[in-house]
C-alpha cells in the first residue's frame, strides 16, 4: 500500500520544503487536502489520483482564469502522476471568514460581477468554449446528491434511506427540466464562499 504522507513529504521536500513546514488546514468537500507552508505564502494541494481526484483539471481551469486577468493561485510546481501542486496561497481572508451584516451585500455583489465579467471573455471565445467539457444535467444532479452524502450523511451523521434518496433526486430531476440556459457560461464548481478571497490590492 503506497504511503500517501511520505509521498506529501517527498513532494515537499523536492520543491525545498521539510515536513516541519506542514500545516494541514481545513478541508472541503472532496477527497483533497490542504496544507499551508508555514512562514511561505504557499499551499500544498494533495489531490489522490486513486481516490478520482485530478490536478490536471485544477491546473486547466487555473490556467484559463489567470490568461483572462482573473486572480487565480500561481501554481509553483506540480506532479501530476502522484496528484500534488505547490501552489500561491492567498490568506486567510476568505468570504467566510469576512462576511457580515455590513458587508454581505458589496462582497457578494463583487462576486456576482466577476462571474458576469468572466463569462463576458468566455462568450467571445470559441477556442475556450470547444477546450472544455460541457456540464449537463446529469452532472448536475450527481452534484446536487452530495447534498446527502457528504452533508448529511458525513458531515451531520444523518443517514438517508433509498426511499428518500429517491425522492430528492426525483424533486430536482422536475425542477432542472424547467431550466433553459439562455447561452453557454463557464461552470466553477468549487465558487462558494470558502473558496473565494479579498485580495485588495487586486481588481479580480
Amino acid at each position: 500500500m503506497i504511503d500517501r504522507k511520505n509521498q506529501l513529504i517527498d513532494f515537499a521536500n523536492s520543491s525545498g520544503y521539510k515536513e516541519e513546514d506542514l500545516l494541514e488546514i481545513k478541508n472541503d468537500a472532496s477527497f483533497r487536502n490542504y496544507y499551508r507552508l508555514i512562514n511561505h505564502n504557499l499551499l500544498i494541494m494533495d489531490a489522490d489520483p486513486a481516490k478520482g481526484e485530478s490536478v490536471s483539471n485544477f491546473a486547466a481551469i487555473d490556467k484559463l482564469l489567470r490568461s483572462l486577468g482573473f486572480s487565480a493561485p500561481e501554481i509553483i510546481s506540480i506532479d501530476v502522476d502522484n496528484g500534488f501542486i505547490l501552489l500561491e496561497d492567498f490568506g486567510k481572508k476568505s468570504f467566510t471568514e469576512l462576511l457580515s451584516k455590513d458587508n454581505e451585500k458589496d462582497l457578494l455583489k463583487r462576486a456576482v460581477k466577476v462571474l458576469c465579467d468572466l463569462n463576458i471573455k468566455v462568450k467571445s471565445n470559441n477556442k475556450i468554449q470547444s477546450t472544455f467539457d460541457k456540464y449537463s444535467f446529469e452532472k448536475l444532479l450527481a452534484e446536487s446528491e452530495l447534498f446527502i452524502s457528504w452533508y448529511m450523511e458525513k458531515h451531520l451523521n444523518i443517514m438517508v434511506d433509498d426511499k428518500s434518496k429517491n425522492e430528492f433526486s426525483n424533486i430536482l430531476k422536475s425542477i432542472y427540466k424547467i431550466i433553459s440556459p439562455i447561452q453557454n457560461a463557464l461552470v466553477l464548481r468549487d465558487y462558494h464562499v470558502d473558496n473565494l478571497f479579498y485580495l485588495e490590492e487586486r481588481d479580480y
